[in-house]
Formats: C-alpha cells, structure tokens, sequence
C-alpha cells in the first residue's frame, strides 16, 4: 500500500487477529452452561445498548424486548417473530433485526418506543434471509437472500423505503467472521468458489474481483474492510497448509492487490 504499507499492515493484521479471536469467544460463550439447562435468552440474543447506554435490546424466548438499563421501566416486547439482531441505527431509535416467518427469515425494523414493525427485505419472494450486515451510519445495509432455487445479494434502507438486488451467485460462506458490506455502506463483499468480490450498492455497476488468480494465490478463506472502506484484507490457503494464513489485501475497486505478511 503506497505511502501507508506499515500502518496498511497493522490494520490488516490486528483485524484478522480480532476476527479470530471473536471467533473463539463465540465459541465458548455458545459451550457456556449446563447442558440442556433453559435460558431467558434466545439463541440470537446478541444484546446491544443504544448509544446513550440507557436502554438495552435483546431477543428472549418471548421475542424481541427492548428494557431502560436502571430498571425504572419493565421490558418491553417489541415483535415475538424477532430471531436474532442486526444492529441499533445510530440514533437509538430502531433496531434492524431477522423475524422468523412462515416459509424462513425476513429481515424488520421496530421504533424502541413500539409500534409496527417495517419489513426491509424485498417483499417479491426472498422470504429466506441468511447474511445481514449494517452500514456504520445506519441507514442501509445489505443481505443475502434465498428463494427456493437462486441465492442473490440485496441492499436495503432501514426506513424501508427501497430494496435493491445487487448479484445473484453461489456464494461460498466462510466458516470466520467477515465483513459483508464496507463501513460506508457503499460497497457489498462475498466470495464465490474460491474468489473475493465487491459490488457497489448503488446498483450502477458490477462486481469486481478483489482476489488474485487462486490457482497461483490460494482460495479466500475470510475478509475485512478497512475502517476507512478503501481496502479489503483477506486471508488465503495456499495449499502448503501454512500457519496463520497468507495475509493480503486489495482496494476496494479491486486494484494494488498485494501480499502483506
């Protein structure tokens, strides 16, 4: 990376790092307690705080509960469909979650104070939401969908008001976690077979390969977007079955790719 190839490096690095490292924490926290012992929580519960810390949200076996933190209100159940969190919009007014429905998953958004919930998923049979990420300022995100036959990469808003399919793959999860989308929201991120791609969200244009030939790289195991959304670190197999993984990294337009470690 010009002019940024150490502070490039250890960005790379300390992501990687951090991904595996939650990794294992999500391990262990899934192993945690007595086998078989009933919980309050639900599977997905992924707790968060809105950005005042004065309110938590959660999914319990009931559903989706939102509860103020000094316990001077009682929770409050904002949709019993709820599965698991997406995130809180940086206001604190809403939360993007997945709804379990008839026929799979949809992706919804609630008011914290209440209310009916907005669906954010396309609405023309992309009933079943796998993948969701959450652009940083809230406002848009993207999904993968799947409906009965095709998987395809969607954007949406969180008010709802627009879903955009953006490609139609075999996208190839990876066992890490990654990012989905850029912090920016500008840009989608999957793989397919053994390659890394990006797709721009505003629906203009293609995708284009991050990734190097994989016959002379390796296959992508897993990625992360720079805070900035320029660049893309990704680990590869090389198949010599090296210990940690060949590090590299692209922009996101898929230009100065480049091996880190």
């Amino acid at each position: 990376m010009t002019g940024e190839g150490g502070s490039a490096r250890r960005w790379a690095i300390a992501l990687v790092t951090s991904a595996l490292g939650a990794l294992v924490w999500f391990a262990m926290g899934a192993a945690a307690g007595p086998p078989g012992s009933p919980s309050p929580l639900g599977s997905g519960h992924s707790v968060q705080f809105t950005n005042d810390g004065a309110t938590a949200v959660y999914i319990t076996t009931a559903g989706l509960e939102a509860v103020a933190v000094d316990g001077s209100e009682p929770p409050q159940l904002l949709d019993a469909a709820a599965d698991s969190i997406v995130g809180l919009t940086p206001s604190g007014g809403h939360v993007v979650y997945r709804a379990d429905v008839t026929g799979g998953m949809e992706l919804r958004s609630i008011a914290l104070t209440g209310g009916a919930p907005t669906r954010l998923s396309d609405a023309g049979g992309h009933v079943t939401v796998g993948r969701v990420a959450l652009a940083d300022d809230g406002l848009s995100g993207v999904y993968i969908a799947w409906d009965g036959v095709d998987e395809s990469m969607w954007a949406y808003t969180t008010d709802g008001s627009a879903q955009r399919h953006l490609v139609t793959a075999a996208f190839n999860d990876p066992s890490a976690p990654v990012d989905w989308m850029t912090p920016d929201g500008r840009h989608g991120i999957y793989r397919v077979g053994s390659d890394l791609f990006a797709i721009a969200t505003d629906g203009l244009s293609g995708p284009v390969q991050l990734s190097g030939d994989s016959a002379v790289d390796g296959s992508v195991l897993a990625w992360l977007a720079s805070p900035d959304s320029a660049w893309v670190a990704y680990t590869t197999n090389n198949g010599s079955g090296t210990v940690p993984a060949p590090l590299r990294a692209a922009r996101i337009d898929g230009t100065d790719r480049q091996r880190l470690d």
